[in-house]
């Protein structure tokens, strides 16, 4: 066995050093208008990152509820999201203010340069990712829509039947 072939215990240096190497970027250059910009784009999406990127589409869909009209601006929100969390430019976690900057990244034509800059694979898995949650979420609320209705079946109040379905009441409390 050679000295490159040693096998290590694994310490927590050792942990250290090798997520050290999930923090890997690499620099590119990107044109806009007629300048020159650097931007770093991570090498490897580590699931943290992915988690909370997972975490701030829960809260834009928890908003879009609010809000309507926000549904329509998912896929191009979720691309900010992939340049908010992998990469070096800075996107305020204020949905307001990210689709602001997302309408101008739209305007200069960066959107897609970016995306397209992010290594293939990463973007892929974390698309299939993104699909995965969303068909869960999209059981989940079957099952509670399901569910609900079971219970609405069982429950003789009117008021409390109501409320499961509609998730309103009929008359205010006296």
């Amino acid at each position: 066995m050679t000295k490159e072939n040693k096998i290590k215990n694994l310490t927590l240096t050792e942990i250290k050093k090798q997520a050290k190497k999930l923090d890997a970027q690499t620099e590119h250059e990107i044109l806009v208008g007629e300048d020159v910009y650097k931007v770093k784009i991570d090498n490897v999406f580590r699931r943290t990152k992915q988690n909370q990127l997972l975490d701030d589409l829960v809260a834009f869909f928890s908003e879009g509820n609010e809000r309507v009209e926000l549904l329509d601006l998912a896929t191009p929100y979720t691309t900010l999201l992939l340049i908010k969390h992998f990469t070096s430019i800075e996107v305020s976690d204020n949905i307001d203010e990210a689709l602001e900057m997302l309408d101008i990244l739209i305007d200069l034509e960066l959107l897609g340069a970016i995306l397209n800059l992010m290594p293939e694979q990463e973007v892929l898995d974390m698309y299939e990712l993104l699909n995965a949650t969303v068909n869960r979420m999209k059981e989940n609320m079957v099952e509670l829509e399901d569910e609900t209705k079971r219970l609405s079946e069982v429950v003789e109040n009117d008021e409390v039947k109501e409320m499961l379905l509609n998730g309103t009441r009929d008359k205010e409390p006296k």
